[in-house]
Parts: structure tokens; C-alpha cells; sequence
């Protein structure tokens, strides 16, 4: 829902400092801290002030409109990334006013509507003209897998996408997912990699059709078996696809850190966002577009391959995306104490 009507601002816990307004990341200044405010909207112009503080190119995705908006949304990461820009929520008639305040603070020239006309209405368009944005252009295929796929082809030519790698990420596109795909969509923004839908049925010919026009030959699929059957992968081969592996852990929490340590050495982990791993909501979204690697958390503590992980890898920041009533204050304690810090 849109978020309240006040200037941007962080929720902030006891040994942690404000996120938000324009300026260098908080990565060079605080080593734990809380990008999150009171509502969803005002959480992802707090979110997006710490991923691309002085963007002025957006991305607008309705996270709170339903499951197909949501799903049409949850691939956004790397296409947002790749045009080095912050995601934003927006209802689907209209535009929260904190959100609209962030676009003119930030003096926007260009923003990109993720998804139909069903999640984001023309009316959104016009509210986003009026407020000074002179190029308001929309990415949608007309279902999250086609969407998926036009968010690859667009992240492939976004002024900030390097050398095509020929790896993809390879996602389950069906309901009950979410976990799954805001890893991937997370390390796939990291490190310049594309990510597709598939699912238990096969894999969807739009998303075949992508594989081919970006040249990929390597896939890392993220999921189970049961989610992505071993069967459907070998259509991989006509569309050029060599090579693939499976990442998957025996938990939510190993699944995140597994997809992590599948980048290789290429994934900058100076900066590392967690979020909760209970609910799939506007925040999970949120935490995947900070453009750096996604761990995932209880309420009150951090999981085994969560804290494993923090004690393995030297971070500068540990940015925790979502409210306290999401991620308790004793995460971020607890990710103090645990993180490796940089010498």
C-alpha cells in the first residue's frame, strides 16, 4: 500500500544511522544498518537512496497489487542494475507521495514501468509526466515469463551492463517461489547476469527465445528438482545452452548463501543486504534490487548459513532491508558480531 506522506526516512535501531537523502553510499560509513521505513513506498525510496543514491533513471514496479504483479516484478533486479538505477513501488492508478517527492527530489529524466497495464495503469504514466520525467518507457511481456524475458533483453543493452558473460540464472517461475528468484535475481544484478523463468512444466519458449538472442551457453538453475525437473532442462540444449548446474540447499537460508557462493569470485560482497526469509513481501523485492549478494534471516536471529557466511567474507556494510516488526534489532546486533570486516 502507498506509504505515508512525510519526507523519506529510515527506520532506525538502536547503533544504527539513517539511510536515506542523497550522497555517497552508506557502505563507507556505517557497518550495520537498517534501509527500511514505515510503510512499503517510503521503504523503497530508503532502499533505493542506498543502492544508486543520485540516479536519475528509476524503476517503477507494483509489488502490492497481487500474485501476477508481484511475480511480474520479482525479476527486476538485474535490468534495474544494469541501468544503475533504484526500484520504486507504485499502486497500480497511482503514485505513493513519497515516491513522487523522491522522483522530483531526484530530478528524474527517464523512468521504466515494470509490467502490464493490469499492475500499472496509464494513470501512473501520466502522474510520472507530471512530475517532470520527459521519457517514461514500460517493460512488459504480458505474464511474468515474458516479462522475465523482456527484462533480460533490456538489461543487455543498459548503459551500465558490461560484456555479455554467456551465463544466465535460471529461475521457478510458479507460485510459491519467491525465495528462489530474489537470490538469483540478486546475484544476477551483482555480477551482470541475465535471469530467466522456468518451472514444472518446462521451460516456457520465451524464455528458450531469450537464451538464444543473448548467446548464453552456461545456466545456473536455482531450485529443486521438484520445482525444476531434471527432464525439462535438456531443452536447454536448443537453445545453445552447454552447460548448466543446479544450486539448491536443504534450507531457505543455505539455498541463499549457496546461490551467493555460485557467482565465484566475480560477486563483490563489500556491501551484503539481508532481509526476512518469512515473508515474501514488497521488502524481499526491495532487498534483491540493492545490487549486491541477498542472505536471508529469521525475526529474531540469524540462521547457521547465514551467520557461516558473514564470518566467512570480509563486508565493509551489512544492509538490513526491511522493518522491525520483519528483522528485529538482534539481527542487526547479531550481524555486527558476525560479519568479517575489511582490514
Amino acid at each position: 500500500s502507498p506509504g505515508p506522506s512525510v519526507s523519506p526516512g529510515p527506520s532506525v535501531s538502536p547503533g544504527t544511522r539513517p539511510a536515506a537523502g542523497p550522497g555517497p553510499s552508506p557502505a563507507t560509513s556505517c557497518p550495520v544498518l537498517r534501509a527500511a521505513g514505515t510503510g512499503p513506498a517510503l521503504t523503497s525510496v530508503v532502499a533505493g537512496r542506498t543502492s544508486a543514491p543520485d540516479a536519475t533513471t528509476v524503476v517503477l514496479v507494483n509489488a502490492t497489487g497481487g500474485a501476477e504483479a508481484y511475480a511480474e516484478a520479482m525479476g527486476v533486479a538485474p535490468f534495474a542494475a544494469a541501468h544503475g538505477a533504484p526500484v520504486l513501488l507504485t499502486g497500480t492508478t497511482s503514485v505513493p507521495d513519497v515516491v513522487a517527492r523522491d522522483i522530483v527530489d531526484r530530478k528524474v529524466t527517464t523512468a521504466w514501468i515494470v509490467g502490464s497495464t493490469a499492475s500499472v495503469g496509464p494513470a501512473v504514466e501520466q502522474r510520472l509526466r507530471s512530475l517532470g520525467v520527459t521519457t517514461v518507457r514500460r517493460v512488459t511481456g504480458g505474464d511474468r515469463w515474458s516479462t522475465a524475458a523482456e527484462l533480460a533483453l533490456g538489461a543487455a543493452t543498459g548503459p551500465r551492463s558490461g560484456a555479455a558473460s554467456h551465463e544466465a540464472f535460471l529461475v521457478p517461475g510458479d507460485p510459491g517461489q519467491q525465495l528462489d528468484v530474489a537470490s538469483a535475481a540478486a546475484t544476477a544484478a551483482a555480477t551482470g547476469r541475465p535471469l530467466l523463468l522456468t518451472g514444472r512444466a518446462g521451460v516456457p519458449a520465451v524464455t528458450l527465445n531469450a537464451l538464444r538472442s543473448l548467446k548464453v551457453t552456461s545456466v545456473t538453475v536455482v531450485g529443486s528438482p521438484a520445482v525444476v525437473p531434471e527432464q525439462t532442462l535438456t531443452a536447454l540444449r536448443g537453445a545453445g545452452v552447454t552447460t548448466w548446474k543446479r544450486v539448491v540447499g536443504p534450507t531457505r537460508w543455505a539455498t541463499a548463501t549457496a546461490v551467493a557462493a555460485a557467482a565465484g569470485p566475480g560477486l563483490p560482497v563489500d556491501r551484503v543486504v539481508l532481509t526476512s526469509g518469512l515473508v515474501a513481501g514488497p521488502e524481499l523485492l526491495l532487498a534483491s534490487a540493492q545490487g549486491r549478494p541477498l542472505l536471508l534471516t529469521t525475526a529474531t536471529g540469524l540462521p547457521g548459513p547465514t551467520a557461516a557466511w558473514l564470518a566467512g567474507h570480509r563486508t565493509a556494510t551489512v544492509t538490513v532491508v526491511a522493518p522491525p516488526g520483519l528483522v528485529q534489532t538482534a539481527v542487526l546486533v547479531a550481524a555486527q558480531t558476525t560479519r568479517r570486516p575489511v582490514r
